[in-house]
């Protein structure tokens, strides 16, 4: 829902500052360095080895079988994602499979209580 929440917002808010990221950036204030806060976008490389894709795709299936990750991922977008030959992954999909993994991730991590 956060994730929602975040792509509904309008891109005037997000960029205010005339930059990408500016509501991130604003909301990062105090928390983060500002080195981190306001380094240049950095794209970082990316396999497309069908290794790489097929354990994603078993990393997001983990995922998905706790219940805090299932109540945040829209499984129905995710459930293509890991029926597609790990070979014939599209980027979008890899990109999805990659958050959901990040999700699950961040919640053992953290070990929020979530009120859903």
């Amino acid at each position: 829902r956060l994730v929602e929440y975040a792509f509904a917002t309008p891109w005037a808010l997000k960029s205010f500052d005339g930059r990408e990221k500016s509501l991130l950036r604003a909301t990062g204030s105090g928390v983060a360095p500002e080195s981190v806060l306001y380094r240049p976008k950095n794209h970082y490389p990316a396999t497309h080895h069908p290794d790489y894709n097929r354990g994603l795709q078993n990393m997001a299936r983990d995922a998905l079988a706790t219940a805090q990750v299932r109540a945040l991922a829209d499984e129905t977008r995710i459930k293509p994602c890991l029926d597609t030959p790990p070979d014939q992954l599209e980027w979008g999909h890899r990109l999805r499979l990659e958050r959901v993994v990040d999700l699950a991730l961040w919640l053992d991590h953290y070990q929020p209580e979530l009120a859903l």
